[in-house]
């Protein structure tokens, strides 16, 4: 009897010794479970930044090969050796951000993939009639459409606590297949109706819509973090 008490509180002390060490080593948790309470406006954010950013990928896909042959003139043969070079750039965009990513963390990986996509719509406005610019922008857009949608998953167990982090990636997937239902369709009515030759300034209003809604976001997690 005395031999199963001792077991007991055996058991109890170390069990006693690693919630010790796990807070030691992990004291971002405890303070993710006193915010979880109040990342309601967060959610909504984080919503708002997963149904811009997707369905822009999904709308570079499906539309930037019509926008270089209607557009910039560029031939069927030549387009269809390049149709790829978006799924290239965020291929090799994401295989090189495995190397940096802890370093420079979430926040600046998705500030540095909008800054590149800035540059390769740059370079879509170009009026040129080489067709060696608009390729290269669309790979320039490619590798900044890399890091972004790993790093906005992967910050969700920080912004929300990681008890809560499996239902907000739930909501960011429903509401990014939502975008990507209308976003593309709506470009498709744009360009019927007005001219596709509005594809950069349809992907730059996107852009924009992204780094508002991504620094808002930071800014509510700042104050929630002072709170």
């Amino acid at each position: 009897m005395r031999r199963e008490t001792s077991k007991g509180v055996e058991i109890l002390e170390s069990s006693k010794v690693r919630k010790e060490n796990k807070s030691k080593f992990h004291p971002y948790e405890k303070r993710n479970k006193q915010r979880g309470g109040n990342s309601g406006k967060v959610v909504k954010q984080e919503k708002e930044n997963k149904s811009n950013f997707h369905p822009y990928e999904q709308t570079t896909f499906l539309w930037s090969s019509n926008y270089l042959v209607i557009n910039r003139g560029i031939s069927n043969e030549t387009e269809a050796k390049f149709a790829s070079f978006v799924c290239i750039g965020i291929t090799i965009g994401r295989f090189l951000c495995g190397f940096v990513a802890d370093r420079l963390g979430d926040r600046k990986m998705i500030r540095m993939g909008i800054v590149v996509i800035v540059v390769g719509l740059a370079l879509m406005f170009i009026p040129t009639g080489l067709d060696t610019i608009p390729l290269t922008a669309l790979i320039i857009v490619g590798l900044g459409c890399a890091p972004i949608y790993p790093s906005i998953i992967h910050s969700t167990p920080f912004n929300f606590g990681k008890e809560n982090s499996q239902s907000v990636i739930g909501i960011q997937m429903a509401f990014a297949y939502v975008g990507t239902t209308f976003m593309p369709p709506l470009f498709g009515i744009i360009s019927q109706h007005i001219t596709i030759a509005l594809f950069p300034v349809y992907s730059s209003i996107f852009t924009l819509l992204m780094l508002l809604s991504t620094e808002r976001l930071n800014k509510m997690k700042s104050v929630n973090e002072r709170n």
